[in-house]
């Protein structure tokens, strides 16, 4: 299908001039010759065929000219414009295609690897491209049939993790890329001087914006084509330049050891692990050349040295972790026996004022039974004794809740405060989720029996607030 579209090309192209080609066009002239009408006819049937999407537009004099017209036009020049803006989808990725290898090469020259990009799964199809490069999202061949490498990219950092570890300033616009521009094959590539220059020139374009999305996953600070390593020492360096060539053994190095840091680990190891290999790779870089130019020379040694490094400080943090995690369990023991308390305390009281009512009105009103109608008959008097008396029992309550909310939610703010300040090896999340799978289950049931001890408190003031009346109405 696309090769019959080259061919409609490479036929049309031998007397076209003025021809250009980027993302979205290709253009070139024509003057009329014989079989114009013909050629181009085929050339719009190749199109439609490969994408209907695709538009074929010939212009004479700044009109639109009908193939079925160009006839007519034999004195002007047609200009011919092709859109692919609008890819060609298959499956679950687009498709784009270049004519002529040297544009795509120049189309490759200002992609910068750190740009956002419209697709997510490309293959680009080169006309006379050599060989073929591939990774998971990305493929460049001439060759219709090949496919997409299928290595799995579960441990491959998305940009939303990596906005977490990589430091970017403010204002800049970066999206890093990691896996769409990832190259982990190649079939075909001849070291000799029989692939193009062309080809090998856009090969090595692409493996470096492969290598440079990958070694900012452990740099520290990101600023366009800048970056910050902060190990030993605080190095500060172009990502790359222009010349830089990467081979694809050190792309599947740093594969590697991004998979190390970033698979399936805590937040804690992916510092630890990006700090240790930066501590090494800081203490031999040199800070003249590009970070890519580096790298080659330093980056197995780095790596092997913060693997071996990491085993030895993991074995130590074992250690710390453990005796942190007593100590946090011995500061929630504190918080729930608080919690505990605090209910025994507020039913004690509960039952103190219970009592001391009962004493009161026992001493004050029934000391004497036979004094109990003339009490009655003084109204007023009995009336204000219980008002006074509901008017304890409700401060009392109050008093105590907002005492005991108060306590509870202070020692949990303070909990917090002195863990996440003390703490050295447990992460914030980690924390969190042992406080609250702790206490919040005690949290829930001492909010239920201030509930019931409340609705109690309500219930006793009520009694209290009307007992003249309910004295005369049902216990009289």
């Amino acid at each position: 299908m696309i090769n019959i579209l080259f061919k409609a090309l490479g036929v049309i192209m031998s007397k076209a001039t003025d021809f250009e080609e980027n993302w979205d066009n290709i253009t070139f002239r024509l003057c009329y010759y014989t079989d114009i009408q013909y050629e181009l006819q085929n050339l719009f049937n190749a199109i439609n065929d490969y994408n209907e999407l695709s538009l074929l537009r010939i212009t004479a004099d700044g009109d639109d000219v009908e193939i079925e017209e160009v006839d007519d036009f034999m004195d002007s020049k047609l200009n011919v414009m092709i859109n692919k803006h609008k890819l060609k989808k298959q499956n679950d990725y687009h498709i784009q295609y270049f004519y002529n290898i040297n544009y795509f090469e120049n189309w490759l020259k200002k992609q910068k690897p750190f740009t956002k990009v419209e697709f997510d799964k490309i293959k680009i199809i080169v006309n006379e491209f050599q060989f073929t490069f591939s990774g998971p999202n990305f493929l460049v061949s001439n060759n219709w049939d090949m496919g997409f490498d299928n290595k799995d990219l579960s441990d491959i950092p998305d940009d939303d993790m990596l906005y977490e570890y990589v430091t970017i300033p403010s204002g800049r616009n970066i999206t890093f890329n990691t896996k769409k521009y990832l190259i982990t094959c190649i079939c075909g590539y001849d070291h000799s001087e029989n692939s193009s220059d062309a080809s090998k020139r856009c090969y090595d374009i692409c493996l470096r914006n492969t290598a440079a999305t990958l070694c900012v996953t452990f740099v520290s600070e990101l600023d366009d084509n800048l970056a910050v390593l902060q190990g030993i020492r605080r190095v500060k360096l172009p990502l790359y330049n222009s010349s830089v060539k990467v081979k694809l053994d050190t792309v599947n190095l740093l594969v590697e050891i991004v998979e190390w840091i970033y698979g399936n680990q805590s937040q804690t190891k992916i510092k630890i692990k990006s700090k240790l290999l930066l501590d090494r790779i800081t203490l031999d870089v040199d800070s003249e050349k590009s970070l890519l130019d580096n790298l080659p020379l330093i980056l197995r040694n780095s790596f092997d040295q913060a693997k071996e490094r990491y085993h030895f400080v993991m074995l130590e943090r074992r250690d710390d972790y453990a005796k942190e995690l007593r100590n946090l369990l011995k500061d929630i023991k504190s918080q729930s026996d608080l919690y505990t308390a605090k209910i025994r305390s507020l039913l004690n009281n509960l039952l103190r004022d219970v009592l001391a009512g009962l004493l009161f009105v026992g001493f004050t009103l029934f000391t004497k039974f036979d004094q109990i109608n003339i009490l009655i008959l003084k109204e007023k008097l009995v009336d204000v004794l219980f008002k006074a008396l509901t008017v304890y029992f409700f401060t009392s309550a109050v008093l105590q809740i907002l005492s005991g909310v108060n306590d509870l939610w202070l020692s949990r703010r303070e909990l917090k405060y002195w863990c996440n300040t003390t703490r050295e090896l447990m992460p914030k999340k980690e924390l969190d989720e042992h406080i609250n799978e702790t206490l919040n289950s005690r949290l829930n049931w001492t909010i239920f029996f201030y509930i019931i001890i409340t609705a109690v408190y309500l219930c006793i003031c009520y009694i209290s607030w009307n007992f003249p009346c309910i004295w005369k109405r049902y216990l009289n």
